[in-house]
């Protein structure tokens, strides 16, 4: 069947013979019948539910768990998606579809051309509705086109993303072959005309893992309230870190601990960093939201510093969210819970001698969290650590990797007590502001 395909050069339709992944007309009638309710209304499922009529759902079309039991079972509704099945199993495969196939369905390879060229189309969308600079849904290092069009005729945001990793390659903020090795870029402060490390949990999470590998790695600084274009080009939210490894750049913070995981050593000096392996979903959920919780706590629990508590002084920011405080208190009971159940005496870490993946992620915020027990007072429910959790973190202040991963007491309460107060919060609006 001849359809209407959208020509990339001047805009206009050309007729172009179905290729893969078209559906002629009468085809898409078909499978659009196939899609009704009423069409399967009350037929069993194998899961032994029924296909609920239209008065339960409201809804004229069938749920996709619906579709997906009879897509299994059915052979009648199987068959209408039979051609389009066949053309995914293709590209599941990694297969490219046959050329001869092609010929006899269209002629040549315009055909080929669909399925890229409406990527490009989709991606052109998202470009629209998700402008640069900050790209909240899928960030512009991820929008690559399958086509090779002229970079003229790229979007504006692709034009800037292309010439801000120009001036990475140039070195002028990292080299080359950082995108080659291994490159970080972590959170930063001002300490006059130079910029160090500052505090973050995700930052030293990254550098505790490293040292713990051994993997040597080039390491870069982002002021959050100056995050320069070429950075939110390449992390949607601005906010650190970072990792670029072999080409390819991971802004997720469990995305970059669960790469380091494949990552075999490559000399003896080097060591893997092992996966912890969670004994119950609660063990894995506290591991994945202690983060979160602890930030909640540290904005919403109302912290004082002891020095400005002992003088009658009191920060402006009264406790907001009592529940806040109760929620980090289950999650330091289920990392205690975990600890008892784990640590031994010839096994002082999750790890055992050395740092495990579980490590890595619960140590940075349970030593800031030591910390602000010792400089702060607290409102609301109170939150401490049990024995055993503070014992685990006596061993892991022994431990040379974490040693040089962990701030300066006094920059960890000179961060938490700006976010205590708001004054981070109302930075990162100004940021926002002048970068819109």
């Amino acid at each position: 069947a001849q359809r209407n395909q959208f020509r990339l050069t001047d805009g206009r339709f050309e007729n172009l013979p179905a290729g893969p992944l078209r559906v002629t007309l009468s085809a898409q009638e078909f499978i659009g019948d196939q899609m009704l309710r009423t069409r399967w209304e009350n037929t069993a499922l194998p899961s032994g539910k029924h296909v609920l009529p239209y008065s339960a759902t409201n809804s004229n079309l069938i749920s996709f768990s619906e579709f997906a039991e009879l897509f299994k079972e059915n052979k009648d509704f199987r068959s209408a998606f039979a051609s389009l099945h066949a053309d995914i199993q293709d590209l599941n495969r990694g297969k490219k579809f046959s050329w001869d196939r092609l010929r006899k369905q269209s002629g040549n390879r315009k055909g080929w051309l669909r399925l890229p060229a409406l990527h490009s189309s989709l991606l052109d969308l998202i470009d629209f509705v998700d402008p640069g600079p900050f790209c909240r849904f899928v960030p512009l290092h991820r929008r690559i086109r399958m086509l090779g069009v002229p970079a003229s005729n790229l979007p504006l945001s692709m034009r800037q993303t292309i010439n801000a990793m120009a001036q990475i390659r140039d070195g002028r903020s990292l080299h080359a072959s950082d995108l080659e090795s291994m490159a970080i870029m972590v959170r930063g402060r001002k300490a006059g005309h130079e910029i160090e490390a500052g505090v973050c949990t995700w930052s030293q999470t990254l550098i505790f893992a490293l040292e713990t590998m051994k993997v040597p790695y080039r390491c870069g600084y982002v002021l959050p309230e100056e995050t320069p274009q070429w950075y939110r080009d390449l992390q949607p939210e601005g906010t650190p870190p970072l990792m670029m490894h072999n080409a390819k750049i991971i802004e997720d913070n469990i995305s970059m601990i669960q790469h380091l995981q494949t990552l075999k050593p490559l000399s003896k000096d080097q060591k893997p960093l092992r996966t912890y392996s969670s004994k119950s979903n609660q063990e894995a959920w506290v591991i994945s939201n202690l983060h979160d919780h602890f930030l909640d706590w540290v904005t919403e629990s109302g912290l004082k510093p002891l020095s400005e508590v002992s003088k009658g002084k009191h920060l402006k920011k009264e406790i907001t969210k009592p529940a806040a405080g109760s929620t980090l208190l289950r999650d330091l009971s289920l990392v205690e819970a975990m600890l008892n159940t784990n640590l031994q005496k010839d096994k002082p870490l999750l790890g055992g001698t050395s740092p495990c993946s579980a490590d890595v992620l619960l140590g940075p915020i349970l030593s800031h969290f030591d910390v602000l027990k010792k400089r702060f007072e607290t409102q609301g429910p109170q939150v401490n650590l049990g024995p055993t959790t503070r014992e685990y973190l006596r061993n892991l202040y022994l431990n040379e990797a974490f040693k040089k991963s962990q701030p300066p007491e006094d920059l960890i309460v000179e961060r938490y007590s700006s976010m205590a107060s708001g004054e981070e919060k109302k930075k990162k609006e100004i940021m926002w502001e002048r970068n819109y």
